[in-house]
Protein backbone atom coordinates (compact mmCIF):
# COMPACT_ATOMS: atom_id res chain seq x y z
CA UNK A 1 0.00 0.00 0.00
CA UNK A 2 1.44 3.45 -0.97
CA UNK A 3 2.20 5.66 1.70
CA UNK A 4 0.05 9.35 1.59
CA UNK A 5 2.79 11.91 1.72
CA UNK A 6 2.62 15.97 0.72
CA UNK A 7 5.42 15.02 -1.77
CA UNK A 8 6.07 19.03 -2.31
CA UNK A 9 7.60 19.34 1.20
CA UNK A 10 10.58 16.68 -0.18
CA UNK A 11 10.86 19.26 -3.27
CA UNK A 12 11.00 22.21 -1.64
CA UNK A 13 13.33 20.88 1.18
CA UNK A 14 15.67 19.48 -1.04
CA UNK A 15 14.65 15.96 0.92
CA UNK A 16 14.70 12.48 -0.67
CA UNK A 17 13.72 9.20 0.32
CA UNK A 18 15.91 6.40 0.06
CA UNK A 19 15.95 2.41 0.78
CA UNK A 20 18.38 0.71 3.06
CA UNK A 21 19.48 -3.15 2.07
CA UNK A 22 21.41 -4.60 4.79
CA UNK A 23 22.87 -7.48 3.04
CA UNK A 24 25.06 -4.85 1.27
CA UNK A 25 26.86 -4.82 4.66
CA UNK A 26 27.20 -8.18 4.96
CA UNK A 27 30.94 -8.05 3.38
CA UNK A 28 32.04 -5.41 6.28
CA UNK A 29 31.45 -6.98 9.55
CA UNK A 30 32.44 -3.84 11.59
CA UNK A 31 29.57 -2.23 9.87
CA UNK A 32 27.03 -4.75 9.57
CA UNK A 33 27.34 -5.33 13.59
CA UNK A 34 27.47 -1.81 14.75
CA UNK A 35 23.65 -1.68 12.13
CA UNK A 36 22.32 -4.68 13.91
CA UNK A 37 23.04 -2.99 17.34
CA UNK A 38 21.44 0.26 15.91
CA UNK A 39 18.35 -1.44 14.54
CA UNK A 40 17.71 -3.75 17.50
CA UNK A 41 17.65 -0.40 20.30
CA UNK A 42 15.29 1.42 17.88
CA UNK A 43 12.89 -1.87 17.69
CA UNK A 44 13.48 -1.93 21.60
CA UNK A 45 13.17 1.18 22.26
CA UNK A 46 9.79 2.08 20.33
CA UNK A 47 11.45 4.01 17.66
CA UNK A 48 11.25 1.74 14.94
CA UNK A 49 8.06 -0.67 14.55
CA UNK A 50 8.48 -3.71 12.23
CA UNK A 51 5.25 -3.88 9.69
CA UNK A 52 3.99 -7.33 9.98
CA UNK A 53 1.75 -7.65 7.21
CA UNK A 54 0.33 -11.20 7.10
CA UNK A 55 0.53 -14.55 8.45
CA UNK A 56 -0.50 -17.49 6.03
CA UNK A 57 -0.61 -21.07 7.07
CA UNK A 58 1.14 -23.66 4.92
CA UNK A 59 -2.07 -24.67 3.09
CA UNK A 60 -1.99 -21.28 1.45
CA UNK A 61 1.65 -20.80 0.53
CA UNK A 62 0.22 -20.86 -2.86
CA UNK A 63 -1.91 -17.69 -2.00
CA UNK A 64 1.08 -16.13 -0.04
CA UNK A 65 3.31 -16.69 -2.79
CA UNK A 66 0.83 -15.00 -5.31
CA UNK A 67 0.73 -12.30 -3.18
CA UNK A 68 3.94 -11.83 -3.18
CA UNK A 69 4.74 -11.91 -6.89
CA UNK A 70 1.94 -9.75 -7.69
CA UNK A 71 3.33 -7.49 -5.37
CA UNK A 72 0.25 -7.24 -3.37
CA UNK A 73 1.39 -7.55 0.16
CA UNK A 74 2.99 -4.78 2.20
CA UNK A 75 5.07 -5.27 5.14
CA UNK A 76 6.37 -8.49 6.38
CA UNK A 77 4.50 -11.95 5.47
CA UNK A 78 4.69 -14.53 7.53
CA UNK A 79 4.47 -19.02 6.48
CA UNK A 80 3.15 -20.38 9.27
CA UNK A 81 5.19 -23.91 9.29
CA UNK A 82 3.03 -25.05 12.36
CA UNK A 83 -0.69 -24.01 11.30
Amino acid sequence: MPADFPAWDLVAGSKSVTGFWLPSLYPSRTHLNESMKALFSAVADGWLKPLHGRSYRLGQARQAHHGLAARLTTGKSVLDLDS
